[in-house]
Parts: C-alpha cells; sequence; structure tokens
C-alpha cells in the first residue's frame, strides 16, 4: 500500500517534471523558431529583389517594333538602356529620356520602321542585332530583361 501511494506520488512528480521539460522545451523551440526565422529572412529579401522572370527575346521585339511603328516614344524609351544615348553617364534618368525623345526622330527614320517591320534580329552571343541599311541595332538583357542597348554602323 505504501507502494501504491509512492508510486502514485512519484507520478505525480513524473508528471510534474514532465511538464516542466514540455515547457522548457516548448521555450527552446519558440527560440529556435525565432533564430531559424532570422537566418531565413535575408534569403526572403533576395527573393524579393531578384528580378521578374524575364520575357523572351520575340515577346521583347514584338512589342518594340510596334512601339516604333505607331511612334509611341515613351514606349520605345521604357524599352531602352538610355546611358547609351547621352555623352554623361550619370545624367538623371528623367534627362536622358527626354534627351531620347527630343532626338527620337533621328534614330527610327522612316526607312528604318520600314526596316524593322521585316527585319528578323540575329542572335550573335548574348545580343540580338538587326540590320536596317548603314544602321545596326543592338538588343541586350539589362538587370535580366531585354533592352534597345546601341546603334552602331554596318561596315
Amino acid at each position: 500500500m505504501v507502494r501504491d501511494n509512492m508510486n502514485g506520488e512519484g507520478g505525480d512528480v513524473l508528471a510534474l517534471q514532465s511538464f516542466k521539460s514540455a515547457v522548457k522545451n516548448q521555450g527552446i523551440m519558440k527560440h529556435l523558431l525565432f533564430t531559424i526565422s532570422l537566418l531565413l529572412a535575408p534569403l526572403a529579401v533576395q527573393a524579393e529583389e531578384r528580378p521578374a522572370p524575364t520575357e523572351s527575346f520575340a515577346t521583347f521585339w514584338a512589342g518594340f517594333k510596334s512601339a516604333v511603328a505607331k511612334d509611341d516614344m515613351e514606349a520605345v524609351a521604357a524599352a531602352t538602356d538610355l546611358r547609351f544615348f547621352t555623352q554623361d553617364k550619370h545624367l538623371a534618368k528623367d534627362l536622358a529620356k527626354a534627351a531620347f525623345i527630343r532626338d527620337y526622330p533621328s534614330y527610327f527614320t522612316k526607312e528604318v520602321k520600314k526596316c524593322f517591320a521585316t527585319a528578323k534580329p540575329i542572335l550573335d552571343r548574348d545580343s540580338y542585332l538587326v540590320f536596317c541599311g548603314e544602321e545596326i541595332f543592338t538588343f541586350s538583357r539589362v538587370n535580366g530583361a531585354y533592352k534597345f542597348t546601341s546603334i552602331g554602323m554596318n561596315d
């Protein structure tokens, strides 16, 4: 009988110890989960900072040549790496855009628009080239998206 009583009290002690251990383990688990979340937070931020999945060049080209055909200078400017079109590489983006739009008619003449309508871009390493008469229009990825990046002489 004494044994039964001791087992009963011993069971209570064990239950209490088990409860304390569980509470302690919960605290450890909370701490562990908090630590893991701190370690994973930079990965979540990096995932947010990654550029969106890029479109194919065919999709970009269809939109770009359509914008040129419509003389949609805003759309063409948005699809252009404006750093190429200014001598001052530190010029503010809005000023570079204004200069590009100002000079747009000299880049996209009637002949160029006609050429773009039927041109077949050619892949050259990591860029696409469009040959129109004496000029080569180059399109490359900039920060993961295709952009109009330069005009060169076709020699």
